[in-house]
């Protein structure tokens, strides 16, 4: 084959042409000497040949871009690559395209099929894809028990047609559901539907989740879930106390769940409570077999703020059963006290100590409180007399300025003392030391050795002065290791002469043979003399790491079998047996051939070994899961553009910006995704039609965008390119924004609004706009809106939701989207008014004309507008909330974890982790691959068009579009595209989601990018694992040629692997710190955790070396005056061809910057130079090019040279001429003009 099209032949001997071709030929491929099939391109247009044994012919395609590869196993069964980034499949009757979700520009230059059809394609930066086909199935959600034959309503799928029969093998992972299995789908279909018998075990054993799975050979397997809920009926009866004081914590044996009669079977029962912020109970509890009740631990939440009595809901329920909950009062713990923190010491020579005095009150204050601070030494110490701490806070700083007085006084002590009208009184000291003579310290709080080392040495250091001789004593004290049999002790006087800054001495430490684990000996610094002071670090701690190692095992005589987790402790180091809740049956058993012994859904190991003299602990862990990874946040959804968080705290934003929406300075309108100038540390982002929000994690509100009715506010009417402060207001812990108005809730759980204050959105006084956060009123307009967790922000209305799971809602009510019961305008409310026929309410959302709430419960309500409520065809609008029905249409939407709602449509996420949207679908804005209007919710679709959309991080509802971030963390939205909102640098509407581009249009927003040659750059990931130990973190480099993995750092470890301990699993920032060198390249780093129990995950992050960008062809340059010359040259980027040229001139009156033009595109630029008229001289001119991350710049010269006018009386001796330009030679009298 070659590029000429010529095919040729080779018959074992020689070769021969054995036909020429119409195009371009890159490969060829075949199953025997009668069916061959190659491909090219023609006039830039994809070809396929194919050879039926005599003579050649083209296929009809249907393929775009340049076909560079074919392969493929069988007949039916080939697959080519394409420069566009596309892969097609020949099923043996035609082509089609597969889906890859590589970009266009990522050239596929290699494809392999293997015999199992896997197909693995090739291409740039690196870039290297993975197909399997995959089998489809689709069951119904829900069945009851005595539901029967469920006829042809499972159906299983493949993408694409096949010329032999495909059997397929269904499997139920419980016995209360059957399928037919195996069946076949017939040659050349993509489907057969089959029945779902449902069995009756006559049982009372609530709801059933339950997995089918169905396989095939060559395909990947596919599953769908079914509850099967219960045809029985029983009472599901808690009992709570009836109070309870807060600060008590966990609370054991005062509650439970019971049932009218004994369970004959294990019941699963799930366990809600209407308050988490005062009490929170386990997700759910087993009433084993046998029994009638079960009791369950609930854990008292202090909240450290003075909100009186509050009472929480406790429930729980199973569909189709009686629930009887009950409730529990929590009293408030009312402390005054103060509590003042000071560091232990400081030196004459520190000056200022920012803010390390800090006041903390015991509860937060409804009010500022102003304490007063005494100062018992005002010649050592200086500080405020007063400080303020603002209401709703607990704590606030004030700085600590030490006085060099010097003098040589040694060590001074010093108090402060906090007092406040009604506190009780807080005081705390530090030492202020002389500096006059330096100060010891240990070099390091920590040093560590290892059992067998045989001695460690230990650094003392003197800093601020080394005049003169100074002496420390030393001594070492037991920590866990034994003076004698673990160290020998030492102690002694250290002696620092003159200029000397560091002196030292050493331990000698034992190996012995017991098993003891990490011990620790402690070192002291005292008695200092002739002047000198004692800084910190001072103890400090040698660590002592075990050389031998011991496994226990144990009896399960010896413990409680109630218990979950067994925590055992030899000989002072801990060991963890850790028990999950599975089924006893997928328990692993001991490889040493110990026995397990099961009660109901638990699990217990039992393992031998165990003898009297050793102690041990037992504690209830949670069911472990493996690790979780994110880099995205949160997003947020506006009128026309759209927000994304990262977890390294930056926000970036695409779409409609003519009011500065995206915050990046300007009012241009965005196609890809840009940074939000100057915002750091943020914690949440929110999206209002035209205006932005950003919470940052120290409580503050930032604010940018449209701000005609002082929405923002900032206390004016003025557009805000970039974020700004939201004024007096801070504490933030929830954010709602509007069409033209905004609303907030503080921790101390008031509730704030500014922005537009017509229709009473704003729930405050009749009047101007509030151009400042101002608190909203109470019912009916007495006193203030309190206890509120949630806000939401609609167009003419508002609403906010109770800690008692109440709802309030106010504002313009013409489409009954208050659910007050009144119909129309009439209905309208100027402050807060309950909605009365709602409760227990774990969420809300408002749209532009209806609104909705999601119950602790799973179910999800909806009112106003009529068409978007998700309740089927209704003829009117709905002024009391209504049910959203479930697909079908006959039952209601359960299980629901979330919602979001756009301006007309509404969006949820099922326990199962499905995503649901129904109401408007105008643009495709609810991701179903179509543009109809739905009344009830239909299940989202991937961008594939096939696949259920489900597991997603977080999504978000606008006005057209909707917004979703997945765990890998890629960003996809779907929906309207004018102003380029969907971020795919096109503005073609899409009605599937489609993901979010990078930064200029390079990669996706999930990829990272570093430049070559760069020291260090910090990229951040949020681990999290609150069940586990620990967990082990590691990087691995897709290639080390272009980022080798000893040049990846993870939290500041110093290598590619750390470990996370306790402490930090509930959620971490990990940082990543990359350092590069001259490679670059398209690569990916996996990060792969792995917890304590061995449970993995991993996260791939693609990571974009970016190389720097080019110029050449400058060269200095010599013209005469009044006179231009132009300079081709050229710039080039491997990355990019979006190149950003700046221009500067060291001399502006010689040649100005308007006089510069670089005109041209692409590669090829030219520069003309135009000095200033009747001017000479020299100028240096730079030309800078910027590709978005990396810039570089050429300097060159220009002389400028004078013009003569020659005295015609005389003659000139000489002239000379160049190629370029012309150099006159005078050798006699002259006059110049100039």
């Amino acid at each position: 084959m070659s590029m000429s099209g010529k095919i040729y032949h080779y018959d074992g001997n020689s070769w021969t042409l054995m036909e020429t071709l119409s195009a371009g030929i890159q490969s060829i491929w075949g199953t025997s000497s009668t069916n061959i099939y190659a491909v090219g391109s023609e006039s830039g247009q994809p070809a396929i040949f194919h050879y039926n044994g005599s003579e050649w012919s083209e296929m009809e395609s249907g393929t775009s871009g340049e076909l560079r590869n074919i392969h493929g196993n069988s007949a039916d069964k080939i697959y080519a690559s394409a420069s566009n980034g596309s892969i097609y499949y020949y099923n043996g009757i035609s082509w089609s395209q597969i889906k890859t979700g590589a970009p266009s520009s990522i050239g596929l230059y290699a494809i392999n099929c293997s015999e199992n059809n896997h197909v693995f394609a090739a291409g740039q930066y690196g870039t290297i894809l993975h197909y399997q086909p995959e089998l489809f199935i689709s069951i119904p959600l829900q069945a009851v028990e005595n539901d029967g034959t469920l006829s042809n309503q499972g159906l299983v799928s493949i993408e694409y047609p096949r010329e032999s029969d495909l059997s397929v093998s269904l499997t139920s992972s419980h016995s209360k559901l059957v399928c037919t299995s195996p069946l076949v789908i017939p040659a050349g279909e993509t489907s057969k539907q089959f029945n779902l018998e449902i069995q009756d075990n006559l049982f009372k054993d609530g709801t059933t989740p339950i997995t089918v799975t169905a396989s095939a050979d060559d395909y990947s397997n596919g599953t769908a879930k079914i509850v099967i809920y219960d045809n029985e009926t029983e009472t599901l009866t808690v009992s709570m106390p009836d109070s309870i004081t807060e600060g008590q914590g966990k609370v054991s044996g005062l509650a439970s769940v019971s049932v009218a009669s004994t369970a004959s079977v294990d019941i699963f029962v799930p366990l809600q409570t209407s308050d988490t912020s005062e009490i929170l109970v386990p997700d759910s509890v087993i009433i084993l077999s046998g029994q009638t009740s079960q009791a369950f631990d609930f854990t008292v939440v202090s909240d450290m703020i003075i909100d009186g009595s509050q009472t929480a809901i406790i429930s729980a329920t199973i569909s189709g059963w009686n629930s009887v909950p009950d409730a529990i009062t929590v009293v408030d713990l009312v402390d005054k006290s103060i509590t003042v923190t000071l560091p232990e010491r400081g030196i004459e020579g520190d000056g200022v100590l920012a803010e390390k005095g800090i006041v903390t009150l015991a509860s937060v204050q409804p009010n500022d409180v102003t304490l007063t601070i005494t100062n018992s030494d005002a010649s050592q110490v200086s500080v405020t007399t007063t400080v303020v701490i603002p209401k709703g806070w607990l704590s606030a700083g004030f700085d600590i300025e030490i006085i060099d007085d010097a003098t040589t006084d040694g060590a001074v002590p010093v108090s402060l003392t906090i007092t406040g009208a009604g506190w009780s009184d807080g005081n705390n000291s530090l030492s202020v030391q002389d500096n006059e003579k330096g100060v010891v310290q240990f070099s390091s709080d920590l040093f560590t050795t290892t059992e067998d080392a045989g001695v460690i040495t230990i650094t003392i250091t003197r800093t601020y002065a080394t005049d003169g001789s100074v002496t420390v004593d030393y001594a070492t004290t037991d920590g866990t290791a034994t003076s004698g049999s673990d160290y020998i002790p030492v102690s002694g006087t250290i002696v620092m002469n003159d200029s000397q800054s560091s002196q030292s001495f050493t331990v000698t430490i034992n190996d012995d043979t017991d098993i003891e684990g990490i011990e620790t000996i402690i070192v002291t610094l005292s008695n200092p003399g002739n002047g000198v002071s004692i800084g910190i670090p001072n103890p400090a701690t040698i660590s002592i790491t075990e050389v031998n190692y011991m496994t226990e095992q144990f009896d399960a005589s010896d413990f409680d079998l109630e218990n979950t987790t067994l925590i055992f402790t030899p000989d002072g180091s801990e060991s963890y047996y850790e028990i999950s809740q599975q089924s006893a049956t997928s328990f692993p058993v001991d490889p040493t051939g110990s026995t397990q012994l099961s009660i109901g859904n638990w699990s217990y190991l039992e393992v031998n070994g165990l003898t009297a003299s050793e102690s041990f602990s037992i504690t209830v862990n949670a069911i472990d899961d493996p690790p979780q990874i994110s880099q995205i946040i949160s997003v947020a959804s506006g009128s026309g553009h759209h927000l994304a968080l990262k977890a390294d705290g930056t926000v970036y934003g695409w779409g409609k910006n003519d009011y500065g929406q995206l915050g990046n300075g300007n009012t241009t309108e965005q196609h890809t995704p840009v940074p939000v100038q100057g915002l750091t540390n943020v914690k949440a982002v929110f999206a209002g039609n035209d205006h932005s929000m950003a919470l940052k994690h120290d409580g503050t509100l930032w604010a940018w965008g449209y701000n005609a009715y002082g929405q923002l506010g900032d206390g004016s009417t003025e557009d805000r390119h970039t974020p700004v402060q939201v004024s007096g207001i801070n504490a933030v812990v929830d954010v709602s924004l509007g069409v033209i108005h905004s609303l907030a809730v503080k921790a101390d759980k008031t509730a704030w609004a500014w922005g537009r204050n017509s229709f009473g959105r704003l729930g405050i006084d009749a009047g101007a706009d509030q151009l400042v956060p101002a608190q909203i009123k109470g019912v009916n307009g007495t006193g203030l809106l309190s206890n509120i967790i949630q806000v939401a922000a609609g167009d003419m209305h508002s609403m906010a939701l109770g800690t008692n799971g109440n709802i309030f809602a106010w504002g313009n009510n013409d489409y009954n989207q208050l659910g007050n019961g009144v119909s129309g305008s009439g209905g309208s409310k100027s402050y807060p008014a309950p909605i009365t026929s709602l409760s227990n309410v774990k969420e809300i959302g408002v749209g532009i004309y209806h609104s909705a709430a999601l119950k602790h419960d799973g179910s999800v309500w909806t009112w106003g507008k009529k068409e978007w409520l998700g309740a089927g065809s209704l003829t009117v609008n709905q002024n009391l909330p209504v049910q959203v029905l479930d697909e079908s249409g006959t039952g209601h939407i359960s299980s629901v974890v979330d919602i979001a709602i756009g301006e007309e449509h509404n969006l949820a996420i099922l326990s199962d982790g499905t995503v649901w949207g129904w109401g408007r679908n105008g643009a495709g804005r609810l991701g179903d691959g179509t543009t109809t209007d739905h009344n009830t919710p239909i299940q989202v679709e991937d961008s594939d068009g096939t696949t259920k959309l489900s597991n997603i991080l977080s999504f978000d509802g606008g006005t057209n579009n909707t917004i979703i971030a997945k765990p890998d963390g890629t960003i996809w939205t779907c929906g309207n595209n004018v102003n380029g909102r969907i971020g795919d640098n096109t503005t073609t509407e899409r009605h599937n989601i489609t993901q979010v581009h990078g930064q200029r249009n390079i990669d996706y927003l999930n990829a990272n990018v570093v430049n070559q040659n760069q020291v260090t750059k910090s990229i951040h990931l949020i681990v999290s694992d609150p069940d586990a130990d620990n967990v082990t973190l590691t990087a691995i480099s897709s290639d080390n040629s272009i980022l080798p993995y000893t040049a990846i750092e993870l939290c500041d470890s110093g290598a590619n692997t750390c470990m996370l301990t306790t402490t930090a699993l509930r959620s971490s920032n990990i940082p990543i710190e990359i350092t590069t060198t001259t490679a670059s390249g398209m690569i990916t780093i996996t990060i792969q955790a792995t917890d304590s129990t061995g449970l993995t995950t991993s996260y791939a992050m693609p990571l974009r070396v970016n190389s720097a960008p080019t110029i050449t062809g400058l060269e200095d340059l010599s013209i005469m005056t009044n006179s231009s010359d132009a300079i081709a040259f050229t710039i080039s980027d491997n990355e990019t061809s979006d190149l950003v040229l700046t221009r500067e001139s060291s001399d502006l009156s010689l040649v100005s910057l308007e006089n510069i033009v670089i005109s041209g595109t692409g590669v090829s630029r030219t520069l003309t130079i135009t000095p200033t008229s009747n001017q000479s001289g020299t100028a240096s001119i730079t030309i800078s090019v910027f590709d978005g991350d990396i810039r570089v710049f050429e300097i060159f010269e220009i002389n400028v040279q004078a013009v003569y006018t020659v005295d015609e009386s005389n003659s000139l001796s000489a002239v000379s001429k160049s190629a370029s330009h012309s150099v006159i030679l005078i050798t006699m009298a002259i006059s110049t003009s100039c």
